[in-house]
């Protein structure tokens, strides 16, 4: 069974767009990864679905920290038992509030401004 642990403003609408990224003994690269998240993730659009698939109890308090704090991003950590990424894309993918899935991997540093390209290009349509 998944655990989430989700940091969300009361009241807010949902987002457009929920970012999946699964991720197994990388607090390292997936604190990159969010790093390059925190920006995008301000203006209340996106929402974060960090999965730890089965990470050591060390690895859990370093994923843990690496969720965006005070910023007022909508971040979920779910913790499941070494599923794998798939059934730990899934496993988001369920609770994702946004109208549109993305997924990463925990390596991925994504570029400023590339989400909210992406939502503008499916509010028009394309892709």
């Amino acid at each position: 069974m998944a655990r989430t642990n989700t940091k969300q403003a009361a009241g807010s609408k949902p987002p457009d767009l929920s970012v999946v990224i699964p991720t197994r003994n990388s607090s390292a690269l997936l604190a990159d990864c969010l790093d390059s998240l925190r920006g995008e993730l301000r203006a209340g659009d996106f929402e974060a679905i960090v999965v730890d698939d089965g990470s050591a109890d060390a690895e859990l308090r370093l994923v843990e920290a690496c969720t965006l704090g005070d910023s007022g991003a909508a971040i979920r950590l779910v913790r499941l038992d070494r599923v794998g990424p798939a059934a730990a894309r899934n496993a988001a993918a369920t609770i994702a509030r946004g109208e549109w899935l993305l997924f990463l991997d925990d390596a991925v540093v994504a570029p400023h401004g590339c989400f909210a390209r992406a939502r503008s290009s499916l509010a028009a349509g394309v892709g």
